[in-house]
């Protein structure tokens, strides 16, 4: 009689870690899916960050400028002494300005889209392409000015 009640309460005890031990896994892989959300590598964060970049130069400058009647706006900074908006429109992989960097949207008129300048040495990723040699105008503010 002794060894059934043993047996009962083995079988009884061993069911209830049974169950408990599911229960926590259960709850233990929830609370991780619900800590660690899928996040991107940095390279792709980036690559979507500068197509929402994009997505708003296309779409938000035009309409702004031509509002405004604005026909060529500059933004310009200096290496550690940028503008505040200037961060907003470089790419995902640039911290900060270089040099001098000058951006420079120009509205044609009519139907064609906005041209997006960096009047710099380099293109500014794929979003602003280069529109100064310094070998052809030594003077950035000049070629600014053209």
């Amino acid at each position: 009689m002794m060894l059934r009640i043993i047996s009962r309460s083995v079988l009884l005890a061993l069911f209830a870690a049974a169950i408990l031990a599911g229960a926590a896994s259960d709850s233990a892989a929830q609370s991780a899916a619900l800590r660690a959300p899928h996040v991107l590598p940095m390279k792709e964060r980036a690559r979507v960050i500068d197509a929402i970049l994009e997505e708003r130069l296309d779409t938000v400058v035009q309409p702004l400028m031509r509002r405004a009647g604005i026909d060529v706006w500059i933004v310009a900074a200096r290496e550690y002494n940028e503008d505040p908006v200037i961060r907003s429109m470089l790419p995902a992989t640039w911290i900060a300005a270089r040099r001098r960097t000058v951006l420079l949207f120009h509205d044609p008129g009519g139907e064609a889209p906005v041209e997006r300048l960096a009047v710099a040495r380099y293109d500014i990723g794929d979003l602003f392409r280069g529109a100064w040699d310094p070998e052809a105008q030594p003077d950035q503010w000049a070629r600014v000015a053209e």
